[in-house]
């Protein structure tokens, strides 16, 4: 009997040893994601502790089964599986695997106010170790859809690293554009989000919604001194599968059909072709071609905000949005009319006491000075708001503009009873581009509108070169 009790002793505890790991070895079975990564990258006081991953993958990823590589479908519930997005190969910044990002595992140590935290295999991030310009971005493009005719909801969540001020932060924004578009987004849907908290935004369709549209999420404002992180995970896509009228084609944004797909151990996903924010060379040099009022006319009278081909561009975190009569705003302060029955415009839209401005630039024009006339942009602006005021520059920080209007004192305001107004101001000779800055001091809060009209050499605004 004790020689049964000693082989069932010796065997059980064979059994037992046998499934811990080895002193000092890893062993997959009790850490999938974290051991090929050092503690040291995690902080000794951190709140962020390796452990298993279904202990913090979002409820959203657990529960989202289908896999994107399902016809139509953008939900991305891992980023190391094959997702339909891709970075560009024109902007400033790059999202790529957390797992695969030596910097944004050490960011992590840096994260607080969440209750999960981002799941290395499953997450993107930006990172940087030292302040950048507060354009420079990195911009995340789905695959193409046939059309958008009805807004689409995109869900994500999201983390970033704390900083000095709120200022400081990283900001996120989702929009949609046209397949093969070259000017930016005017339609941007900011997130706001808190730490590991799923966020949902609407995005409102691109101009031409019946054609081929891509979804844009963009990370920026990366201004920190010491540097900063932004995180994402879990993109959910509703309403992407819709109805539209015939095929339409849409052009794929890959480079290569070889390219090999994304993995763990990858940099960056894989770099497909958009021109998209960033001015291409062919551009810039258009407005050097023979016909040079053409050039500028073609630049400066066209409205972003009416059509899809203008050459503005927009610049920093906050973005100058589409506006039409519909619009829903404060009747005091807001943009509520057009200035042109039917055509739409640029509001910028000033919702915290905070001093702000929304800037757009425009393609490089050149005013020669043998063209023995003076030129005269024509727009139209409405300002019903003490502390705001709108301003055309060389600059996007507003120290060589050629135009700023006049900031409305309270008596001002009843006179011009919410109107827009119409202006003609002389362009400077050279060349450069043309920044239309909206700004608020933070005193109150409301609307500016913007609207382009005409390129003329007249200060009436009578004589249209177009």
């Amino acid at each position: 009997m004790k020689f049964f009790l000693k082989i069932f002793f010796i065997s059980y505890l064979k059994i037992i040893f046998g499934c811990l790991p080895p002193a000092g070895l890893y062993n997959p079975t009790y850490s999938y994601s974290y051991g090929g990564i050092p503690q040291s990258y995690y902080g000794s006081s951190s709140i962020y502790y390796p452990h298993h991953r279904t202990a913090y993958r979002s409820q959203q990823a657990q529960a989202d089964t289908v896999l994107a590589d399902d016809s139509g479908n953008l939900n991305c519930p891992s980023f190391s599986k094959n997702c339909k997005w891709s970075n560009t190969n024109e902007d400033e910044l790059e999202w790529n695997i957390l797992a695969a990002s030596e910097e944004g595992l050490r960011y992590l140590s840096q994260l607080t106010s969440f209750n999960n935290a981002p799941d290395p295999d499953a997450a993107a991030v930006i990172t940087t170790t030292g302040s950048r310009n507060v354009w420079e971005a990195g911009y995340l493009l789905s695959d193409p859809i046939p059309c958008m005719r009805i807004p689409i909801t995109v869900t994500i969540t999201a983390w970033r690293t704390s900083t000095n001020t709120m200022n400081d932060e990283p900001q996120l924004q989702v929009c949609a554009r046209n397949v093969g578009s070259t000017y930016a987004p005017t339609n941007c849907q900011p997130v706001t989000f808190k730490n590991g908290i799923t966020t949902t935004v609407e995005i409102q369709p691109p101009e031409e919604g019946t054609k081929g549209v891509q979804l844009v999420i963009i990370g920026n404002n990366f201004i920190a001194p010491q540097g900063s992180a932004l995180f994402i995970q879990d993109i959910q896509v509703d309403n992407a599968n819709q109805e539209c009228d015939g095929e339409n084609e849409i052009l794929s944004n890959t480079l290569d059909d070889d390219k090999s797909p994304l993995t763990k151990g990858s940099n960056t996903f894989n770099v497909k072709s958009s021109k998209f924010y960033k001015k291409s060379d062919d551009q810039k040099k258009s407005s050097s071609s023979n016909n040079i009022l053409d050039d500028i006319c073609t630049t400066l009278s066209c409205n972003p905000a009416q059509s899809s081909t203008c050459k503005w561009y927009a610049q920093g975190t906050e973005s100058w949005e589409k506006g039409q009569s519909s619009r829903r705003s404060n009747p005091l302060t807001g943009v509520q009319l057009s200035p042109i029955e039917g055509e739409k415009f640029l509001v910028a839209s000033f919702r915290s006491r905070k001093p702000e401005s929304y800037v757009m630039s425009s393609d490089t024009v050149t005013i020669p000075r043998d063209l023995g006339k003076t030129l005269y942009y024509c727009f139209y602006e409405f300002i019903n708001t003490f502390g705001s005021k709108v301003s055309l520059c060389k600059d996007s920080e507003g120290n060589n503009c050629f135009y700023e209007s006049e900031n409305p004192k309270p008596s001002d305001l009843l006179d011009r009873n919410r109107q827009w107004s119409y202006n003609c101001v002389p362009l400077p000779i050279g060349q450069y581009e043309v920044y239309l800055i909206g700004s608020n001091s933070g005193e109150n809060l409301g609307d500016i509108g913007f609207a382009a009209s005409k390129v003329t050499t007249d200060a009436e605004g009578l004589n249209d070169i177009c």
